[in-house]
């Protein structure tokens, strides 16, 4: 298994989805589609969990959580 490799700009937009999140909570006039942040942060975790369940199950492993991380 090759090691993993860290995704500074992905995280990135991780951030910034959670940003828009919290501006549309604070005052929803600043950010009135902040939910979107919500959609977005799923698909980008998505991204990362899905190949990592895959990788996990076809090595014929028992699923770490720790391991997603």
């Amino acid at each position: 298994m090759e090691p993993k490799k860290y995704l500074t700009h992905v995280n990135a937009l991780r951030g910034f989805a959670i940003l828009l999140v919290f501006l549309y909570h604070l005052q929803e006039q600043w950010c009135p589609q902040g939910f979107l942040g919500v959609d977005a942060f799923f698909v980008i975790s998505g991204y990362f969990l899905i190949p990592a369940l895959l990788n996990n199950r076809y090595m014929g492993g028992v699923l770490q959580l720790a391991e997603l991380l």
